[in-house]
């Protein structure tokens, strides 16, 4: 009884509805991670027919109804409080989703001091990244997305990362690429740093016609998560609605979920936010 009145995180719905009054979008549940492999685990694309998979597609059908420009497409952006909320394998699940929908999206990795989703996906060709465009050689960057496998979504994710992508997330030419890509896609999907240790996101936030808002159950602090939405607000991000990842049987059974969570490390302020009870690679102390 102590430890549950003296517990400051996260660990329902219900709590984040009543101290940030933001719509729950969905509830990811956790599988363990010897019920899963390394890649498979974390792909819905290699699980066209699982529990999984259908919590992603009522993701979809409620991100499908947010507004948007009339002339274009959806720019989304994907981010969380701090690192291992599992921010960046929601937000490419939900880009395989949009695309297995029929719907033309393109997924760029906005994490541009550690690229990490070519990693994430498998993925070890040459690509273009963001940190590649410059404004004179635009349409010929744009050309140069993968495809991801047999799936259509594409792709924008480098390898190298920069210590100060401020100024080029600033710059006309970052703007004018978001711009170009609504021309050419339905959805474009965005993962940004966690917003609680970067100003990126913020930043980043203010090109995007919607922010989902990552919140891993039992993991970032009520005060911690609280500034870190009233930065993005600070910033006129149009902050629609939060997904809870890592839920519990009991939190996602009430909703039928049965979807999954993916723990992983991120380097920069794991060790200072994340939790004792996991080692620095995401996974349970104890495995």
């Amino acid at each position: 009884l102590l430890i549950s009145v003296t517990k400051k995180t996260v660990r329902s719905s219900k709590e984040v509805k009543k101290f940030l009054n933001l719509e729950c979008l969905g509830k990811i549940q956790y599988i363990p991670a010897k019920k899963r492999s390394s890649q498979s685990g974390i792909n819905i694309s290699l699980h066209k027919n699982s529990s999984m998979t259908e919590s992603f597609r009522s993701l979809r059908t409620k991100l499908l109804k947010l507004p948007g420009p009339s002339d274009g497409g959806k720019v989304l952006v994907f981010t969380s409080t701090l690192a291992g909320e599992g921010k960046s394998t929601l937000a490419a699940n939900t880009a395989l989703s949009l695309a297995s929908g029929g719907y033309k999206t393109l997924l760029i990795d906005g994490d541009l001091r550690k690229q990490g989703l070519k990693k994430l996906l498998g993925i070890t060709e040459p690509s273009v990244s963001l940190l590649d465009l410059n404004s004179k050689q635009m349409e010929a960057g744009a050309k140069k997305i993968l495809t991801y496998r047999d799936t259509g979504l594409g792709i924008m994710a480098g390898d190298d990362g920069s210590s100060n992508p401020i100024p080029f997330l600033k710059s006309r030419t970052f703007r004018m690429f978001v711009e170009l890509c609504r021309k050419h896609y339905d959805y474009i999907i965005i993962d940004t740093p966690p917003v609680g240790l970067m100003a990126d996101a913020a930043i980043i936030s203010r090109y995007a016609d919607s922010v989902i808002y990552v919140i891993r159950e039992d993991y970032a602090s009520r005060s911690q998560i609280y500034n870190s939405v009233q930065l993005l607000h600070e910033n006129g991000a149009n902050l629609v609605g939060f997904i809870l990842n890592c839920t519990s049987m009991a939190e996602s059974g009430k909703y039928g979920y049965n979807g999954y969570g993916y723990r992983y490390g991120y380097g920069y302020g794991y060790r200072k936010y994340g939790k004792s009870k996991y080692t620095e690679s995401g996974t349970p102390a104890e495995e």
